[in-house]
């Protein structure tokens, strides 16, 4: 009796903590956007976001002590690419105050900047 008794409570557990979990990842899914999804305002945030994350991640390398020379190769091509995105992330803050939205070219042109920063 004892033995069924700690078998139904440990049965109630685990689903109240499969219940909680599936709440919670519900909660989170909704906040992801394709870039179809996004406004202009939203995509130059985007932008401006993986850009901020970036430059972090390269100023921690550059400030590093014992930086190596494959180390500064690579932060030569970073600052390259990071170059090469800031201008769509002004175009497309010009685009958010304007309400201008974005050619198909330019938007094209922005995912690959930011693509190959990421991929780095």
């Amino acid at each position: 009796m004892k033995n069924r008794q700690m078998i139904i409570k440990l049965l109630i557990l685990i689903f109240v903590c499969m219940f909680t979990v599936s709440c919670g990842l519900m909660g989170m899914k909704k906040d992801i956007k394709s870039w179809a999804d996004m406004t202009t305002k939203e995509k130059a945030s985007f932008l401006m976001s993986t850009y901020n994350k970036q430059f972090d991640s390269y100023m921690q390398l550059y400030n590093k002590a014992d930086r190596t020379a494959a180390d500064n190769e690579y932060l030569r091509s970073k600052k390259k690419a990071m170059e090469e995105v800031y201008p769509y992330i002004d175009q497309y803050a010009e685009y958010a105050e304007t309400g201008t939205i974005a050619s198909a070219l330019v938007e094209q042109a922005a995912l690959e900047a930011v693509n190959k920063l990421i991929n780095m």
